[in-house]
């Protein structure tokens, strides 16, 4: 990414493919373990996302996209879970970390939605599948994070998640 002058590549936000699996959340983790999730989903890799990133069609047609697959990444639950001396643990009520979808089809915003990834106290481990016929036809989906543990930079905890099995309306 070009976003922060691109001097630090991925560190900068953007969309990566990995296929690690770190399942210990139990203890607050690092940047190490960026590209990891917990649990496979059967995928040999899938695409991990970094703070605002978008996705896009090669050949710029618009598509419904029926539904993909979504879970924290190793390093986001580890931390949320556990606290790590920047963010906090979110273990009370009112705590959430959420990623937000926008679709655009052109420059028309088509919907946003919200993925609880936190909440409250409970955590998303494994793979869920969203329905994301709701924005409608798009040809770039732009993703962005948010939370209540927030400083003047933004959210503390990392801003990390992964997508899988984009399935397309026919």
């Amino acid at each position: 990414t070009l976003e922060w002058g691109g001097d630090y590549g991925f560190a900068e936000g953007g969309i990566a493919i990995s296929n690690y699996i770190d399942g210990n959340i139990s203890e607050a983790r690092s940047y190490t373990d960026q590209l990891a999730v917990p649990v496979s989903n059967g995928s040999k890799n899938f695409a991990v996302v970094y703070c605002n990133a978008s996705m896009s069609f090669a050949d710029g047609q618009a598509r419904v996209i029926k539904s993909m697959d979504v879970i924290g990444t190793t390093y986001l639950l580890g931390v949320i879970k556990n606290g790590d001396g920047y963010a906090k643990a979110m273990i009370d009520k009112g705590d959430y970390v959420d990623v937000i979808v926008t679709g655009y089809n052109g420059n028309a915003v088509t919907g946003t939605m919200k993925i609880t990834l936190a909440k409250d106290g409970g955590f998303a481990t494994g793979w869920m599948t969203i329905d994301m016929t709701a924005l409608g036809k798009v040809d770039v989906l732009k993703f962005a994070m948010e939370s209540n543990d927030v400083s003047t930079w933004g959210m503390k905890a990392p801003k990390y998640f992964a997508f899988d099995n984009v399935v397309i309306k026919k």
